[in-house]
């Protein structure tokens, strides 16, 4: 092996292969320990981004590291350059631990966890089997990539979610009328709604909301979308309910829950089987008047015990008659004086904007909950389900 150069060198890189650790490194700078402090003091005077330097011997191996902001302030204090001026490195080094510089990413952050909620840094220096220097890692460059991670998996979830929530208006036969729109208030939520057809003269709605927020929440309700897409229904919710009740409680143990609401209508009737699983924000514009629609006490938000029975409740919409169904975010949302929107004005701009269709309506709504929260950031995800029925 060739002698190892005094002062300060970086070392060559390997090509980065998946999540292995050495692809981390914040530092390759290294010194030979036979270099003194006023010669690597007087090179980082000149070298902008050699923050950590890693002291080696004359076969490379990894002895302990030199942090510049120390190293200088120890040089500024009295006396300090004549004492450590002709010193060699490793008389001023700091010694940390070592790891195996091929080790995947996600091991070492599991290993580090505690470290990582630490304000104060750790430092860490990269070694082959043989203890060669191949990098030096710190707490900080383990943050900025779980930071950056998570930023890239809310962007892709982001773009998933907003694929399969959107604005929907359905007409058929001039006699039903469906519209829903979800507002996230991060980009991405755990709020959804879909209306998918079982047969001629039924269709299936959904609208739910998943406790949380953010990535998690998002992930769910994109999960449960796809269940509701392939699903076989036959003219009940009872066991979708029951295996999506199954599937939040294995996964989550009671930690998340979903309330929804979940309705089987047949278009030609105006007859609806409606599931309302925790919701309870649901109400029924029959005339100039506005009822709630109250579940059975039996039914529980989704995903809280291990085992549920939900019944559902018919109504019997008659022609003119509107249905409405709003996220907790709606009704919670508050105006720069703390004060939340509330059921009483959602209901009035309800019996306001009857006329309009239901998009309108929608539109009507959200307008006024902006108008209202008078600049104030939204609160939480908003999501509005408005069924009308002119049989």
């Amino acid at each position: 092996m060739n002698e190892i150069k005094k002062y300060l060198s970086i070392i060559q890189p390997e090509k980065p292969r998946g999540e292995l650790i050495y692809s981390k490194a914040g530092s390759l700078y290294y010194t030979s320990c036979e270099t003194t402090v006023g010669e690597l003091t007087e090179q980082l005077f000149h070298e902008k981004y050699a923050f950590i330097v890693c002291i080696v011997d004359k076969n490379m191996k990894a002895l302990g590291i030199i942090i510049k902001d120390k190293l200088l302030n120890l040089m500024g204090q009295k006396f300090g350059r004549e004492l450590y001026q002709n010193r060699q490195v490793n008389s001023v080094m700091e010694e940390v631990p070592h790891l195996y510089y091929k080790r995947n990413t996600f091991s070492v952050i599991e290993e580090l966890r505690e470290n990582l909620q630490d304000y104060k840094d750790t430092y860490y220096i990269l070694v082959d089997s043989e203890d060669r220097f191949k990098g030096t890692l710190s707490s900080r460059d383990l943050t900025i990539f779980l930071s950056d991670m998570m930023t890239m998996d809310i962007i892709a979830a982001r773009k998933v979610h907003k694929a399969i929530v959107k604005e929907e208006t359905v007409l058929i036969n001039e006699s039903f009328e469906f519209t829903g729109a979800s507002i996230m208030a991060g980009g991405i939520g755990g709020d959804f709604h879909a209306i998918r057809q079982i047969n001629e003269d039924s269709r299936a709605i959904i609208f739910f909301d998943v406790s949380g927020k953010g990535m998690k929440a998002a992930l769910i309700s994109v999960a449960i979308s796809s269940m509701f897409s392939v699903y076989e229904f036959g003219n009940d919710f009872k066991d979708f309910i029951k295996k999506i009740n199954t599937y939040i409680f294995d996964l989550f143990n009671g930690e998340n829950f979903i309330t929804g609401v979940f309705i089987i209508f047949n278009s030609t009737t105006g007859e609806l089987k409606v599931y309302d699983m925790g919701h309870s924000l649901l109400y029924l514009l029959k005339d100039d008047r506005v009822f709630q629609l109250k579940s059975s006490q039996d039914n529980i938000p989704l995903g809280v015990k291990e085992e549920i029975n939900p019944e559902y409740k018919t109504v019997n919409l008659e022609n003119g008659n509107i249905m409405i169904s709003v996220s907790d975010g709606v009704i919670e949302q508050h105006d720069y004086k703390g004060a939340p929107y509330g059921e009483k004005q959602l209901i009035s701009s309800v019996v306001r904007y009857r006329s309009l269709d239901t998009k309108s309506i929608k539109n009507a709504i959200l307008k006024d909950i902006a108008k209202y929260r008078h600049g104030q950031a939204q609160g939480d995800d908003m999501s509005i389900m408005l069924l009308r029925y002119n049989g």
